[in-house]
């Protein structure tokens, strides 16, 4: 495209929005708050024509798609496991494909048209206004402790708590935000914290390889205290500051495999498809 064309364009586009969308910078054209506005959705409909033309290419080759979620690093891996499972069972040639990070990347990749939907906690809505949210995950976390380390109380008090080292979520993160309260709830400044990290595999592999004390969702506390590999030192340890919710962009039609996976993520999982060779 020549620059008169791009220019001539330009203008056509402004006359439509009513509105001065660039302005001659240093470094050439800028956006304005309205052109930086505007380019979020153009980005959007670009991502939602390149997702669109993959899936055409795929459909070519007998396949479905891929569904594109993304999760925090404490979402409930058993859950997710266990919606992908049911998912695949009724669209087996649906991939799902996981994007782990913070809320924050998350968040903002979904408005990339990079995922389809994403798995984060939520405190303000003010901040998501352009976003759908559906609640569906919500428990406290529990201190957890090496075996060998020789605790066998499961409501190890406070003040020996607070003497320990420990391996927590990031600072900034709402987990370690809930952890820092619960220590300050009962008079105490916090706990030694040795190692920082954002992975539940890495909290557990310190917990269980360098003897650090850490904090898992309860349910993912029960279950590695029943494979043997963790003890619970105190169920119920921090509650929780916000629920993980769903997220998906307002307005976007989902795909049916999409909303499928949603329903088994709430432990309703599509009913099998019926084998037309059955009699």
């Amino acid at each position: 495209m020549t620059q008169p064309a791009a220019t001539k364009l330009i203008q056509e586009i402004e006359e439509m929005f009513a509105a001065n969308l660039f302005r001659r910078g240093k470094f050439g054209m800028e956006p304005t708050i309205f052109g930086s506005a505007l380019l979020r959705y153009v980005r959007r409909v670009l991502a939602d024509l390149g997702e669109a033309k993959a899936h055409v290419e795929l459909l070519k080759h007998g396949e479905l798609g891929t569904l594109r979620i993304g999760v925090i690093s404490f979402s409930p891996a058993s859950k997710i496991v266990a919606a992908c499972s049911a998912l695949r069972e009724v669209h087996p040639q649906v991939s799902v494909s996981i994007v782990e990070g913070s809320s924050e990347s998350l968040i903002a990749q979904l408005r990339r048209g990079e995922l389809d939907m994403t798995l984060a906690r939520v405190v303000s809505r003010n901040e998501i206004e352009d976003l759908d949210v559906q609640p569906i995950y919500d428990e406290p976390f529990s201190a957890v402790a090496r075996r060998e380390n020789g605790y066998q109380t499961a409501q190890m008090s406070w003040e020996l708590l607070a003497q320990q080292d420990w391996v927590l979520p990031t600072k900034g993160a709402l987990s370690r935000l809930a952890v820092d309260l619960a220590f300050v709830r009962e008079g105490f400044m916090g706990p030694r914290v040795v190692v920082e990290c954002q992975s539940l595999e890495q909290i557990r592999r310190h917990v269980m390889s360098a003897g650090l004390f850490g904090v898992l969702p309860s349910s993912e506390a029960v279950r590695a205290e029943a494979e043997g590999t963790l003890v619970v030192v105190r169920h119920d340890f921090a509650p929780h500051v916000a629920p993980i919710s769903l997220l998906s962009l307002k307005g976007r039609e989902m795909a049916k495999e999409a909303l499928e996976f949603v329903e088994a993520l709430r432990g309703n999982p599509p009913p099998p498809v019926n084998d037309p060779t059955d009699p």
